[in-house]
């Protein structure tokens, strides 16, 4: 589907599913991003709380202003306890919020690094989904 900002998938089990997965720019999959912490640490220039979240090099900590403000703080500029504290609570919301895997409907983990008209190609192929005929293209491009 494409929507106002950027085409998605959306699960056709509506209303018992309602889960929206965003495409990136080059039509792949975007993973489901655990939200922030909010923290009691401040960004020095505004003054808003900041987030702790994760990334590919470990913790770190960005304004919750964002985008208004973009400030970040270093990880290594707390102090050990902080940090250890913060690590803690991070573990323990990990926990708590796993990550969210998408499967495809046999079972196996939809490819991420694949263009959503691959993924879709492939799931025809295995019989997981049919295509939709001319009649039903048709109707929704005059919709």
């Amino acid at each position: 589907m494409t929507g106002r900002l950027s085409p998605f998938l959306a699960c056709s089990n509506y209303p018992k599913c309602n889960t929206l997965l965003n495409l990136s720019k080059l039509r792949h999959i975007e993973p489901i991003k655990t939200p922030p912490i909010t923290t009691e640490l401040a960004y020095a220039n505004c003054g808003a709380p900041m987030y702790l979240r994760t990334g590919k090099r470990g913790l770190w900590l960005g304004c919750s202003k964002f985008p208004k403000c973009r400030g970040r703080l270093s990880w290594s500029t707390l102090d050990e306890a902080t940090r250890d504290r913060w690590e803690r609570i991070m573990n323990d919301y990990l926990a708590a919020h796993p990550a969210v895997t998408i499967t495809m409907l046999d079972g196996k983990p939809a490819p991420m690094n694949l263009p959503i008209e691959d993924v879709i190609a492939r799931a025809e192929d295995a019989g997981l989904i049919s295509a939709p005929s001319e009649q039903q293209e048709e109707t929704e491009a005059t919709a």
